[in-house]
């Protein structure tokens, strides 16, 4: 990974599965890693978690996964949970979904997204759902040095996928 200010830039490899975290007294060169907070996934179906879903998430995380559809078509990816620290333009805590394999990849979602369902305007009926344009997306997730909240859960599934779902399920109420 490419470090900048102790901030990670670049894409995780695929051997590094932790990611920087600012308020331990145990540094490793200046830097304090954290198991489950970063990564690549491969795969038509998954589910992502902010770390320590479904309890509080903790302080100064910068986290940053990739997603890779293995047929080939566009993502579609669901909050199935959201409750990240609110503020307005979403400074401080948030998550950013992005239509691309990395960091600088045009985000969706007209950017952050912090708060919940509710302050987002979504209900658990409705959850906030978002398609890539191609077969990869990078999620980034920060959190900063204090109010941690629940976080996020999310589930990805290819667009290849959900055609096939969608074709055997209209299959099988359409047979004559």
């Amino acid at each position: 990974a490419v470090y900048l200010f102790g901030v990670t830039l670049a894409r995780t490899l695929p051997w590094e599965k932790k990611i920087l975290r600012e308020d331990d007294q145990s540094w490793d060169n200046g830097r304090r890693f954290v198991d489950s907070c970063g990564g690549d996934f491969s795969s038509d179906t998954g589910t992502l978690e902010s770390p320590g879903f479904p309890g509080f998430y903790p302080n100064n995380l910068y986290c940053f996964w990739t997603i890779k559809s293995e047929d080939g078509t566009p993502l579609t990816i669901e909050f199935t949970d959201l409750d990240v620290e609110f503020q307005r333009n979403c400074v401080y805590d948030y998550v950013m979904i992005c239509d691309g394999p990395y960091v600088t990849s045009p985000p969706l979602a007209n950017g952050k997204l912090c708060g919940n369902f509710k302050l987002l305007g979504f209900d658990h009926y409705n959850p906030p759902k978002f398609n890539t344009t191609g077969d990869e997306a990078s999620i980034v997730f920060r959190s900063d040095y204090m109010n941690p909240k629940k976080g996020f859960r999310l589930k990805w599934t290819s667009i290849g996928k959900y055609m096939i779902s969608i074709y055997l399920h209209s299959s099988l109420f359409n047979y004559q």
